[in-house]
């Protein structure tokens, strides 16, 4: 399949760059006279308070991706998109794949969600990110700080909303075909149709790349890994009265990856291996809202399933005894009832009951499938104190009961003052916890001689954790600061139980052992000074310790910025980006030294040329990691590389 499409994108390049031109050949061949990258309506954000509220009125921040700043970055998938946000790290590695960590904190603590939907299928605690296309993302809302008050679990560092493209008035539909070096292919497609009682969007997206070499001066071997990858989502909603909505999604995402790998064995010689990993992930929901003036009544229900299949293959005929085959299966099925009221003007008041289901079933689980089931009430207050000074306070409160780790409770309270029209000042406290996963409780992990074993006696981490953070608009100058501190207790981290770990066989089994400790600012700006050019950068520093061992925790670094600038020459329909991301050396502990070690700090830059043509078709060139920096071990990522092709939009 891979090979065909890929003969497509070359035979048919140019014809379809035919067609789409004289598609739009009688379409206006001019410009836009003026610049429209920057929606001047009014946004509406949900995912801080579970409730639509406008971003320019909201009590707790809410930062905001648009899709047109999508756009303009030039990247292809949801962790290119968050790599080059202010307090967003993004780790690249191999067996994980890439995923994001938020002011210092693990990626186990960032809650990602798409539509709302927690989004399931962890490996090592990470989220492979480059799963999401970008091409079928209308924006991003992103959360800071503990927000288990209305999330539960996960929801430690923040949240990250990923909301998909939805239909508008009438018949819409859009495509992108690209190809380009590494045997980079991508085609998606979106139908989208809107009336006055019906909505549907239907979306299609392929991705694949083959393998590529990595630096290595032990596994001269070693590759990055190629990928296939299918998406395909739909989402429709219907009124069935004037204040009732129904709505129903399905989607499912088809994934498969192969690359060598290697690894050092306790007798320091070096073990090559073909990994090839196959999943997929189904999901499907329906919601019920019925909706006044000042009530909203909502039910929401969904199901996800993943399905990971993991083939060793050992390169040396020596070792065909370890070659294996492992299957695991995850089932998450939740139920979320919410209500929000007014009680009296100045309060909106949200009661909520979540349920929570979950499954597991993996070789690696030696006692059988296994599930738990949780149970969660919260409650928010959205309080507008005063209209002038504005001042709005949103306390909130979440109870959580599991079968094995009984009651946790997750308080918060946001605070948002507007001394001046111009001003905007915020800050939130709040308590988080993580629940230990299925695969801390119960898998059995074996690799090189070494064991982990699951502990059922496993507390949930808790964290507490403050933000102030501080917006000045002149004009079109926009300036933010900000500063957070995140205190996490009864980390849950491995200790060995049997053996030496230097020495194997050795057994280790995890454990409530460790404290961490994330402290920084934030701070940037963006301004439009003309139609035609905008500017955004962003600087970030961060401490972050592994309290118990008194080192940094792995992979953060102190310092970190991007710019992004985007110019158009609007006569002509050119548009050039660039985008920017500088992140300084990162602490790694090498625990034979016994010692932190640092690996280089490194640049990440991309370009992206857009030419408009005609009214609804756009040709783009892209280039990325134009500094070309990457290795096998902490910056597993394609080198330079460049690709091209069309957009048609019909809106």
């Amino acid at each position: 399949m891979h090979t065909h499409l890929r003969q497509f994108s070359k035979s048919g390049f140019g014809t379809l760059f035919m067609l789409f031109f004289i598609k739009t050949a009688s379409a206006v061949d001019a410009p836009d006279p003026v610049d429209t990258t920057n929606n001047t309506m009014e946004e509406v954000v949900v995912t801080a308070t579970r409730n639509p509220v406008s971003k320019n009125k909201a009590a707790i921040k809410t930062e905001v991706i648009t899709r047109s700043e999508i756009e303009a970055s030039g990247k292809t998938n949801l962790s290119g998109l968050l790599s080059v946000q202010p307090g967003m790290h993004v780790s690249y590695a191999n067996a994980s794949g890439n995923s994001v960590s938020m002011q210092g904190l693990p990626s186990d603590y960032a809650l990602v969600l798409v539509d709302g939907q927690r989004l399931i299928g962890r490996t090592k605690g990470a989220l492979n990110l480059d799963r999401i296309p970008s091409e079928t993302i209308e924006r991003i809302e992103i959360v800071r700080g503990a927000t288990s008050s209305l999330y539960g679990s996960e929801a430690m560092g923040g949240v990250i909303n990923i909301i998909t493209k939805r239909a508008s008035d009438g018949i819409t539909y859009d495509a992108t075909l690209g190809y380009g070096e590494l045997g980079q292919f991508l085609g998606s497609t979106g139908l989208y149709f809107g009336s006055d009682r019906l909505s549907n969007a239907t979306q299609f997206a392929y991705r694949s790349r083959q393998q590529y070499s990595l630096p290595s001066e032990t596994a001269p071997e070693m590759t990055g890994r190629s990928f296939e990858q299918y998406n395909v989502r739909n989402a429709t909603t219907f009124d069935l009265m004037e204040e009732l909505k129904a709505g129903l999604h399905v989607s499912a995402v088809r994934r498969e990856e192969q690359g060598v790998n290697n690894y050092p064995d306790p007798t320091d010689s070096v073990k090559i291996l073909e990994e090839k990993k196959e999943s997929t992930i189904a999901d499907g929901g329906i919601s019920l809202e019925h909706k006044t003036d000042n009530n909203t009544f909502r039910i929401e229900s969904t199901y996800s399933q993943y399905n990971d299949t993991y083939t060793k293959d050992y390169k040396d005929p020596a070792d065909a005894t370890l070659n294996s085959v492992e299957d695991t299966r995850e089932d998450y099925a939740d139920l979320v009832t919410h209500w929000s009221f007014l009680p009296i003007e100045s309060h909106r008041v949200s009661l909520g009951l979540e349920n929570i289901w979950e499954r597991i079933e993996s070789d690696r689980v030696p006692s059988g499938p296994v599930n738990r089931q949780r149970n969660a009430v919260y409650v928010q207050d959205e309080w507008d104190i005063l209209q002038n000074p504005g001042i709005q306070f949103t306390p909130g409160l979440r109870l959580d009961y599991d079968e094995t780790y009984r009651e946790n409770l997750s308080p918060r309270a946001g605070l948002r003052f507007d001394p001046l029209s111009s001003l905007t000042l915020w800050t939130a406290y709040g308590w988080g916890f993580r629940a230990p996963s299925l695969k801390e409780l119960y898998q059995d992990f074996e690799f090189s001689k070494r064991t982990i074993k699951g502990n059922d006696e496993l507390k949930p981490e808790s964290s507490k954790s403050i933000t102030a953070d501080a917006e000045y608009r002149i004009g079109s100058l926009v300036f933010s600061t900000g500063i957070f501190f995140h205190e996490i207790k009864e980390k849950i981290n491995t200790v060995v139980i049997v053996g030496n770990p230097k020495k194997p066989p050795s057994t280790s089994r995890y454990t409530n052992v460790d404290a961490v400790e994330s402290k920084g600012f934030e701070t940037g700006f963006r301004v439009n000074p003309i139609h035609s050019f905008s500017l955004r950068v962003n600087y970030v520093y961060t401490e972050a310790i592994d309290v118990k061992a008194n080192r940094p925790l792995d992979g953060q670094a102190n310092h970190a910025g991007t710019v992004h600038a985007s110019y158009k020459i609007l006569p002509i329909g050119l548009t050039a980006s660039v985008t920017a991301a500088f992140v300084d050396r990162r602490p790694y502990y090498n625990a034979t030294k016994k010692e932190t070690e640092y690996k280089d700090s490194y640049n990440d830059i991309s370009v992206k040329l857009e030419q408009k043509i005609g009214k609804n078709l756009r040709a783009f060139v892209i280039g990325e990691n134009l500094t070309n920096e990457y290795n096998e071990t902490n910056l597993v990522r394609p080198p330079r590389n460049f690709w091209g092709g069309l957009t048609y939009a019909s809106f």
